[in-house]
C-alpha cells in the first residue's frame, strides 16, 4: 500500500473531528493521549493510527475549548466535572482518613435498580490499557450469599495458610459469625476470563 493510499484510508477512518474555530492548537490533547494516536496538523489535531486508540476519552475531556470530538468516546457522553464540588487538600485528607470498611449491613436487600446503578458506575473504573474485559455477577439471593460464605470458609480451612484465617474460621464455626460477607444481603462479584492478561 502506498503512502497516499494509507493517508486516504486513515482519512476515511475519521476517528476524531475538530472544530477549527474553537481549536487553539494548544496540543493538550496530544500530550494527554496515552497511546500517541494524535499529532498536530495544519488545522488542529489529527489521528495517526485509529486502531491504537483505546477509547479513554482524555482528548475530548481535556480540551479547554470543547473543540475535539472522538467517535469512540463522543463529547455528548462526557461528564462535565465543573458541576461538582472539588475537594480542597483538607477535605481530601479528611475523606481518605475517614474511610472505613463496612462490616455491618442492614437486613434488607438493595433494589435491582440500585444494584444495576452500582455496577454501571463500577464498570467505569480504570483498567489496564482501558481494556475493560470485566464482567459482573450480581447475587440477590441471600441464601446464595450464605452458601458463598460457607464455600469461602471451607477453602480457608483447606488452605496451606489456614493459620492466618483461624480467627475468622473459629468465629464462623463456633460463634456463627460471618466474617466473610458480614451478613451483607447482596453480593457483586467481578470476574475476568482466565486468559485475559489484564484481568488482575
Amino acid at each position: 500500500m502506498s503512502n497516499r493510499d494509507l493517508k486516504e484510508e486513515m482519512r476515511e477512518i475519521n476517528l476524531i473531528t475538530v472544530n477549527e474555530e474553537k481549536c487553539i492548537k494548544c496540543e493538550i490533547c496530544i500530550k494527554e493521549c496515552p497511546t500517541y494516536v494524535l499529532k498536530m496538523g495544519e488545522k488542529g489535531p489529527e489521528e495517526i493510527v485509529e486502531s491504537s486508540c483505546i477509547a479513554c476519552g482524555h482528548c475530548v475531556a481535556v480540551c479547554p475549548n470543547d473543540a475535539i470530538d472522538n467517535n469512540k468516546t463522543p463529547f455528548s457522553q462526557q461528564v462535565d466535572s465543573k458541576a461538582f464540588h472539588k475537594l480542597d487538600s483538607e477535605e481530601a485528607e479528611h475523606f481518605l482518613r475517614a474511610r472505613r470498611s463496612i462490616r455491618n449491613y442492614k437486613d434488607k436487600s438493595a433494589s435491582r435498580e440500585e444494584l444495576t446503578k452500582l455496577v454501571d458506575i463500577a464498570r467505569l473504573a480504570p483498567t489496564g490499557s482501558n481494556m475493560q474485559g470485566i464482567s459482573f455477577v450480581v447475587v440477590e439471593n441471600k441464601e446464595l450469599v450464605k452458601e458463598a460464605a460457607e464455600l469461602t470458609i471451607k477453602s480457608m480451612e483447606n488452605s496451606p495458610y489456614k493459620d492466618m484465617f483461624k480467627n475468622v474460621i473459629r468465629a464462623y464455626r463456633e460463634l456463627g459469625i460471618d466474617g466473610i460477607f458480614r451478613g451483607a444481603p447482596n453480593l457483586i462479584l467481578t470476574t475476568a476470563d482466565k486468559n485475559f492478561s489484564r484481568g488482575r
